[in-house]
């Protein structure tokens, strides 16, 4: 009676060995399994939010669209910008002439930022040719000027050089020195510009101007008489130019 008891926890005791033996592996395995699914998401975890080389193009013309592009690993890729010498750096696009550097933006689950290296972007001036838009302009007047802007801009310019004043027709030059060109805040953007001013011939009109003698009364007494008291009533001289007379 004792042997055969003895007998059932011996077969109960290797049955249970057995059973180990055989899942021994499948928990190893299991294990290993979870280690490297950890260990694979932690990886992921730390590369979420990473960014790639930014492209874009190397110069652009005043006028043109910057526009870049990045790969984001599960993130949403922003741009930012910072002219070179500076160290400024924003999400506005620059626009104005000149040297910036971007670097794309992205990221991390723990909403760090995580940055690209920074390309350089040279922003050139736009060539524009500036001639005066009138066929015909008084003696005196500012000629108005037409040349190829931004919508919103203006240009100014208070000097121009006149091949003969003297002249019903003459070629007409704006002086690139004095050429202002704004924006429409009022900015002032003539750097944004490679400016070549070009002659046009156009008709000089007369500048009209009214004398008006002052009253004289004099004796005759046998001599010449002569009068030089008088005064613009209507229009007026160019600027610099004086006007004398003898009545």
């Amino acid at each position: 009676m004792l042997y055969e008891n003895y007998k059932k926890k011996l077969k109960v005791i290797a049955i249970a060995i057995s059973v180990v033996v055989k899942t021994l592996p499948i928990i190893f395995i299991s294990i290993a399994v979870a280690v490297t699914i950890a260990l694979s998401l932690a990886v992921a975890m730390g590369s979420v939010g990473s960014v790639g080389s930014v492209s874009c193009p190397n110069e652009l013309i005043y006028g043109e669209q910057i526009e870049c592009k990045a790969f984001g690993l599960l993130t949403r890729v922003t741009y930012e910008y910072c002219k070179v010498g500076t160290d400024e750096w924003t999400t506005e696009v620059p626009t104005k002439q000149g040297e910036y550097q971007v670097r794309a933006v992205g990221t991390t689950v723990l909403g760090t930022n995580r940055y690209s290296d920074q390309k350089t972007i040279t922003i050139l001036p736009k060539e524009i040719k500036v001639f005066v838009s009138e066929e015909s302009v008084i003696y005196g007047e500012m000629p108005a000027l037409r040349a190829e802007l931004l919508e919103g801009e203006t240009i100014l310019c208070d000097s121009f050089s006149f091949a003969d004043v003297t002249a019903t027709k003459t070629n007409v030059t704006p002086d690139k020195g004095s050429i202002k060109i704004f924006n429409a805040s009022g900015e002032d953007i003539t750097d944004c510009y490679s400016v070549v001013v070009v002659s046009k011939e156009v008709n000089v009109l007369q500048r009209p101007i009214v004398v008006t003698v002052e009253d004289y009364t004099a004796t005759y007494n046998g001599k010449e008489c002569s009068f030089n008291k008088f005064e613009i009533s209507e229009g007026s001289l160019k600027d610099g130019d004086t006007l004398s007379g003898t009545f």
